[in-house]
């Protein structure tokens, strides 16, 4: 009896960990926010500019195990921003799932930590929008909660980092998504993101570079035609992108569990790894498959047109170089007690959003928009140093 009563003892105190938890992660993000952010910013630049395809996402696939989530991955792009990501995750909250099929992401933190990770400098954006940091306590909260699925890109910031050259070129998987598959007895469903590479083409992460950007406390530093235009003319190009047509393929659930012998709890390290390279290698396979079919179509010029026709009356919206000032107007603007008329175009909002983010501008000017973000990156890395 005693130690039934220490068993349910342990159990309360992990349950309220875990709730705890959920308050931490959760601190800065609002539903309201986010699903106003889509409907009005993202969905309008991912329908006009990218033109996401989900192909095999109609039979939407089923938790085998009721108390447990799915967990989503997918290879990146290497394109230098994760706008592949970010348009996913537009275009799955589009299907109006239920709320335990919803997904909601796992980012690597450095996306968070760095002003300059945000897109145009927006504050909390990633976690305002819904994104969680990919810390092993935050992982585990989510898979105990129980509340949607989760997405996970396992390659991490190597696969933001590879190159455009090497996009189908899977990096080394983490092994935490395996091991919470396996704890917690769920399936792990692949979709392939094809075309995304082409958003930053002939992208590549030299060595040299590389040594740069952690010299500066970043992950990586891509280099490619986008990325030289952001140097010499406007900082806000380095958040720029071609207009590629993404598109992702449904693969087929994995079942962990039919892969190994043993209780998730036995299992070594170099047994993982060995799971994780059967995962790696399946996951490349069906991406050279996906790309022979929906590969070819790179930028689709005619559906660009037609979505630009379509969508004309929101061109100040799905242009990229207003990109930085709507997503800016909105984050300033945005009410959740008013609701989308809160966002709803003034110059007086206009003026109060140039006053309180004047760095958006920065972003346009040569030399010196470079010299705000990096300096804003230094002085993160020295504080981040001393705590």
């Amino acid at each position: 009896m005693s130690e039934q009563n220490n068993e349910n003892k342990n159990e309360a105190l992990r349950i309220s960990k875990f709730e705890a938890n959920r308050g931490k992660y959760a601190a800065k993000y609002s539903k309201a926010y986010c699903q106003s952010f889509f409907r009005n910013i993202l969905t309008p630049i991912s329908e006009t500019w990218f033109r996401p395809e989900l192909i095999g996402f109609e039979n939407f696939p089923k938790r085998t195990n009721p108390d447990a989530p799915l967990i989503f991955f997918s290879n990146h792009s290497g394109n230098g921003f994760p706008w592949d990501a970010i348009v996913y995750i537009s275009k799955i909250n589009s299907m109006n799932l239920a709320e335990n099929e919803s997904v909601r992401a796992l980012i690597s933190t450095d996306l968070t930590r760095y002003l300059c990770l945000n897109p145009f400098l927006v504050d909390d954006i990633w976690v305002k929008c819904g994104c969680i940091n990919a810390t092993p306590l935050n992982f585990e909260t989510v898979m105990h909660l129980n509340e949607y699925n989760v997405m996970i890109y396992p390659e991490g910031i190597n696969g933001i980092g590879k190159g455009s050259n090497k996009a189908y070129q899977i990096q080394p998987l983490q092994l935490s998504f395996l091991r919470m598959a396996l704890k917690y007895k769920t399936d792990i469903v692949p979709f392939m993101t094809i075309n995304a590479e082409y958003n930053c083409p002939l992208t590549i992460t030299p060595k040299w570079l590389v040594k740069l950007a952690r010299k500066l406390g970043l992950p990586f530093l891509p280099l490619g035609p986008i990325h030289i235009c952001s140097f010499i003319f406007a900082p806000w190009l380095v958040y720029a992108t071609a207009p590629a047509q993404i598109n992702f393929i449904m693969g087929k659930p994995v079942k962990l569990s039919e892969l190994v012998n043993k209780p998730y709890e036995e299992l070594k390290k170099e047994e993982l790894l060995e799971l994780s390279e059967k995962i790696r290698a399946s996951l490349e396979q069906q991406i050279k498959e996906a790309n022979e079919v929906y590969g070819k179509k790179h930028y689709n010029i005619p559906t660009l047109l037609k979505a630009m026709r379509k969508n004309w009356k929101k061109f100040f919206i799905w242009w990229p170089p207003f990109w930085p000032f709507a997503i800016t107007y909105f984050d300033v603007n945005y009410d959740e007690k008013v609701g989308d008329a809160s966002i709803k175009f003034s110059l007086w909002k206009l003026i109060k959003t140039l006053f309180k983010r004047p760095r958006v501008i920065s972003l346009f000017i040569p030399v010196w928009g470079w010299i705000v973000m990096i300096g804003k990156t230094i002085w993160q890395v020295k504080v981040l140093k001393k705590k």
